[in-house]
């Protein structure tokens, strides 16, 4: 019996996020270059296409995100696609760069493998975000290890804080969308986080039942109420400048890493992710 053999390039192409995998491509670059690595355009192609998958990986969990019905009926491949990549990234390493690599993705998808920490519920506070932002954390930091098997702790403190940046501005362009899909699948963003404290401390009961416990309808219907809360609470703001916070705590771990400004620049891809 024939099998079908799936190519991880045509299931994204299929799924067109091409500004995702820029991003992905982008980055890996840019790490490259600020450890002083040749360029490896193979490396980049398997690396780049690997962190959008992971991206697919992170939409099962919100079915208002464009292709979530065909991810769902197609589980199977994109996990064929996922292996598949991790093979031609294996072949372009070293077996210790690879192991590496691998258990930081591990914690990665452990990270995001219990749905229920991502939930907003009644309890829910701002501490529960290391669960959310986990995910983008590891994920970053793993493709140092592709590079350097040995990275400083200066090194990754510095990507995390950069991936908590990246997080935060990828939580606040959610609500730039007509329906923020993190309102609908009540997922527990940095600012949804924020606005339920804010919520809790003016006791607005009418705003903390339509973040938490509010039926999908409802939270579909009041749209509009939870954007304007979003806006006069502050909350939005307060992301922005908690987002440039960590970008300019990664930057200053970088300049003691190294005294090329224009390379730091570069990984912080400031440009990419304004607002």
């Amino acid at each position: 019996m024939m099998v079908e053999k799936y190519d991880p390039l045509l299931f994204i192409e299929h799924y067109k996020k091409t500004n995702e995998t820029l991003l992905w491509k982008k980055y890996y670059r840019s790490l490259e270059e600020f450890l002083g690595r040749e360029p490896n355009d193979e490396l980049t192609i398997w690396v780049q296409q690997f962190g959008l998958l992971t991206n697919l990986v992170d939409d099962l969990m919100d079915k208002d995100k464009k292709g979530y019905y065909y991810l769902v009926n197609n589980t199977k491949e994109l996990s064929i696609c996922l292996w598949s990549v991790l093979e031609k990234i294996k072949i372009c390493v070293s077996q210790s760069n690879f192991r590496k690599f691998t258990d930081c993705i591990a914690l990665s998808l452990l990270a995001q493998s219990d749905e229920d920490n991502y939930k907003l519920t009644p309890s829910s506070s701002e501490n529960d975000y290391c669960y959310l932002v986990q995910r983008s954390v590891k994920l970053m930091q793993s493709f140092i290890y592709i590079l350097d098997a040995e990275p400083s702790r200066i090194l990754l403190q510095g990507i995390e804080y950069l991936a908590i940046n990246f997080q935060i501005m990828n939580d606040l362009d959610n609500f730039k969308l007509t329906v923020p899909s993190d309102v609908l699948n009540k997922k527990g963003t940095l600012p949804l986080l924020r606005l339920a404290t804010y919520a809790k401390e003016q006791k607005n009961n009418e705003l903390m039942y339509l973040l938490t416990d509010s039926s999908y309808e409802e939270r579909r219907e009041s749209i509009v109420i939870i954007k304007k809360a979003l806006n006069e609470s502050g909350v939005l703001m307060y992301c922005r400048l908690l987002a440039l916070s960590y970008s300019n705590r990664a930057e200053q771990l970088l300049l003691s890493i190294s005294s090329d400004k224009k390379k730091i620049e570069t990984l912080l891809m400031r440009n990419e992710m304004r607002d």
